[in-house]
């Protein structure tokens, strides 16, 4: 993806630190978190948002989305390589979404 234009309807931390991983030239997004914010201008990727948020919250509003909790801490390295390990995805309960 090297080179790539990334436009994402929610960018936070872990979407931010694929692009990184991925060597995208800019991302464009209506709502981008803090932490990817933090991320996306360390690593010098170029982006535009249109609304900052403190976090990236589960569909119930009640915590972190949990793929923003398995990227906090992590490089993009780190994070890719914690994909890429094993699956991370489990059956979605339409009834009860996490993220």
């Amino acid at each position: 993806m090297a080179g790539a234009t990334v436009l994402d309807k929610t960018v936070g931390r872990a979407a931010a630190l694929l692009c990184i991983y991925a060597k995208v030239d800019l991302v464009l997004t209506p709502l981008i978190s803090k932490a990817a914010v933090e991320a996306l201008e360390e690593s010098g990727l170029l982006f535009l948002a249109l609304e900052k948020v403190e976090l990236i919250v589960n569909a119930r509003g009640t915590s972190p989305c949990p793929m923003e909790k398995k990227a906090m801490g992590k490089s993009p390295d780190q994070f890719y390589e914690s994909l890429a390990k094993k699956p991370h995805h489990k059956p979605v309960d339409r009834a009860n979404p996490e993220c």
